[in-house]
């Protein structure tokens, strides 16, 4: 029950993250590749931090599996912003929440993971209530114009999970979490091989207000402090499990979104008709099911 209430906790802050990120990308930043650099500027003085408060170890080999698992995060979410940009954040959070099944595959085919039934179901109903939350009644042609690029961020998180359960058998998760953001720093400054990319990022930096930097910085400390908690839970029982609990996102995103649009219309474009806002609903019941059976 433990690793639950972490995933949770860390389910919350990560609610905090993607609505930051949204509001970063609709009204402040709106080239999804500029902005993942600049939000790598804002993990530096983060990976300082935890090297200098908390003991890191080193080992030469899953060390640099970790760093490599960082690397394909930090790729991965190049996806999650460009997303954004084209969709509700309502609407594209739950549908990262696929991961779910992908991590599911993969624990048992590169792990060994075997869970028991209710589990089983508890893991494809969470998932089931996350891809409600996206649908928008139309049939194929209705699911979220953000769903392939999703997908895409889905299978590569759910192997930066993998990697992670693997490398926690042999290195401490505080460990962990340092060389991982080494890796996604690593793998997001790749972009500047592009001239055009590079060009902008450059322009960025001339014209951006040092509290944009604050925010982001807040916004990166809230998801590293979560992924903290995150590889914790991994480490105490299967990923395949720990793995299904962010699908409780869209409970927190909802009620954010909820309490920003209400009170800052422009902050957020977030819509609230009666049938979406009943969709949701029954989308969270499920992913609320979905988590008692995880658990029971």
């Amino acid at each position: 029950m433990y690793w639950f209430i972490l995933g949770v906790i860390a389910s919350i802050f990560w609610g905090i993250t993607s609505l930051i990120d949204k509001a970063m990308l609709t009204n402040y930043i709106k080239n999804p590749y500029t902005y993942h650099l600049f939000l790598a500027l804002s993990m530096l003085p983060i990976a300082l931090v935890y090297y200098l408060i908390f003991p890191v170890n080193f080992d030469p080999y899953f060390s640099f599996v970790g760093f490599l698992g960082g690397i394909v995060l930090g790729i991965s979410f190049l996806l999650y912003n460009k997303a954004l940009m084209i969709e509700e954040v309502s609407r594209v959070t739950p549908l990262m929440r696929l991961t779910s099944i992908f991590t599911l595959l993969f624990g048992f085919l590169m792990l060994g993971e075997e869970l028991t039934f209710f589990q089983y179901v508890g893991v494809l109903v969470l998932t089931a209530g996350g891809f409600l939350i996206s649908w928008r009644g139309k049939g194929i042609g209705g699911v979220s114009k953000a769903f392939l690029l999703v997908l895409l961020l889905d299978i590569g998180l759910s192997m930066s999970d993998i990697i992670s359960k693997y490398v926690l058998g042999h290195i401490s998760y505080i460990s962990l979490l340092f060389y991982s953001i080494l890796g996604t720093i690593f793998g997001r400054c790749m972009l500047l091989g592009s001239s055009s990319i590079r060009s902008d990022f450059s322009d960025l930096l001339g014209d951006v207000k040092i509290w944009i930097f604050g925010i982001t910085l807040l916004g990166m400390s809230v998801n590293y402090f979560a992924y903290l908690i995150y590889y914790k839970a991994i480490s105490i029982t299967q990923v395949s499990l720990v793995g299904a609990i962010p699908s409780l996102n869209p409970l927190f995103i909802l009620l954010f979104a909820g309490i920003i649009s209400f009170l800052s219309p422009k902050i957020l474009d977030e819509k609230f008709t009666f049938k979406a806002t009943l969709t949701k609903i029954i989308a969270i019941f499920l992913v609320i099911l979905g988590s008692f059976l995880l658990v029971i």
